[in-house]
């Protein structure tokens, strides 16, 4: 009987208790059974065990916590101020490294981006030739030998007379101390109070220290030193020129290649053929205008007897390519120069004024109602740009902080997403 009861038992169905209703055999059930004191007794224990082990593993503090996966880290992090966090710091790192790589390598990128501007510049005329069965090669050289000519005959018409004023500059520097002297003695004076107040204030702090002074590399040597590094950019430069005007579409189409998308082929070659045409026609347009404006500054210091005058156009046809601050530093060279030739110091003003108001009426009216609004820039934006790649690449980067921002311009205007950033480029 034993033996069956066993088996009904085992048959029926058991609801594993819980941990707080288990109870440990009695005395009585591990002593006597039914078949027998030795396999009641060991049923019981085993059944107690069992029982026990099962509701153990139900309970939550007997389970150890699983090891954080990146995976769940990540997932567990992802709300809405971190991620805006993390990414505006990735944002800024990547702007440091971009302005770290531009300074320390501008002996690299400054000959790399002349070159992409003038390529811009230049090749309107080399497609030109080319769809008339001249060689992109044949009309790369042609283009470059004219613009290297125009640039040398513009430095012949410009370093003879400069080094004619440079030779009499002694002369000249005396005589504007003399005229300036009335105001450079205030500022002595001032200069002299400045000191005692701050002998007084201080005291004989020096005991005895002997001041090192540092020794400057020589003007020799400082010159020669420039004249390597600009000789290297600009040999470097007209290889990179004539190698990009003679690829002709080649780097475009390998870029249109890289695209996945056709749409994306198709904006990309919009956007490039946007910009040469842009770019090409705003250089172009600035140069027609700086040459003539060159021209009215000479017949203006001409009239004015000012001495060179052709010197002084052809500086405000270079400094106009830099708005804002040329026509400024112009002003000031041109107010130097007559102080030096002129006697008294309102003969001398005059010289300035009128330089600067060629080059207002210039900046504020001719040069706007000749592009209108579809080149027109935001002037805070060209000064940022000025200060930034001036910084960056010192004059030269001054000089390529406008063609770099029209393109930027025309770009985003024709990028749809980018649009509401080129109506604020564009003022």
């Amino acid at each position: 009987m034993g033996g069956v009861d066993d088996k009904a038992e085992a048959a029926q169905p058991r609801s594993v208790p819980d941990a707080t209703t288990i109870a440990a055999p009695s005395a009585d059930e591990l002593q006597y059974g039914e078949s027998g004191p030795h396999s009641r007794r060991g049923r019981a224990i085993r059944n107690w065990f069992t029982h026990l082990r099962e509701s153990a593993q139900r309970l939550p503090f007997t389970t150890p916590p699983a090891e954080p996966t990146p995976e769940s880290v990540a997932e567990g992090d992802d709300s809405p101020g971190l991620v805006h966090i993390r990414s505006y710091s990735l944002f800024f790192l990547a702007l440091l490294g971009l302005f770290y790589t531009l300074y320390f390598a501008r002996e690299i990128l400054f000959p790399f981006s002349l070159a992409m501007v003038l390529c811009l510049l230049l090749r309107p005329p080399v497609r030109w030739m080319a769809k008339r069965g001249v060689p992109y090669f044949v009309g790369a050289a042609v283009m470059e030998l004219i613009f290297v000519a125009v640039v040398l005959f513009g430095l012949y018409q410009l370093v003879q007379p400069a080094g004619a004023w440079m030779t009499n500059a002694p002369a000249h520097l005396s005589r504007i101390e003399a005229k300036l002297r009335p105001i450079t003695d205030s500022l002595q004076n001032i200069k002299a109070a400045t000191a005692k107040v701050d002998a007084i204030t201080d005291g004989d702090d020096s005991d005895g220290a002997v001041p090192v002074v540092a020794k400057q590399p020589g003007v020799a040597s400082v010159v020669m030193t420039s004249t390597g590094a600009v000789l290297g950019s600009v040999a470097v430069t007209l290889v990179l020129l004539y190698f990009l005007l003679a690829s002709g579409d080649t780097y475009l189409n390998r870029i249109v290649e890289m695209v996945p998308t056709f749409r994306g082929k198709r904006d990309a070659v919009e956007v490039a053929r946007a910009i040469e045409s842009g770019v090409s026609s705003y250089l172009f347009t600035i140069t027609v205008i700086n040459a003539c404006l060159g021209v009215v500054e000479g017949l203006a210091m001409w009239a004015l007897g000012v001495p060179n005058p052709a010197l002084w156009g052809l500086m405000a046809a270079i400094l106009n390519y830099i708005p804002f601050l040329g026509p400024l530093i112009g002003t000031v060279i041109v107010g130097l120069v007559a102080l030096a030739e002129f006697e008294t110091i309102g003969a001398a003003a005059v010289v300035p004024l009128v330089y600067l108001g060629i080059t207002t009426l210039e900046g504020n009216f001719i040069t706007p109602s000749i592009f209108g609004r579809s080149m027109s820039l935001n002037p805070v934006m060209v000064i940022i740009g000025l200060v930034f790649w001036g910084w960056i690449w010192g004059i030269g980067g001054a000089l390529l902080a406008v063609p770099f921002l029209a393109a930027a311009k025309i770009a985003c205007d024709r990028l749809e997403r980018l649009q509401p950033l080129g109506r604020f480029l564009g003022g």
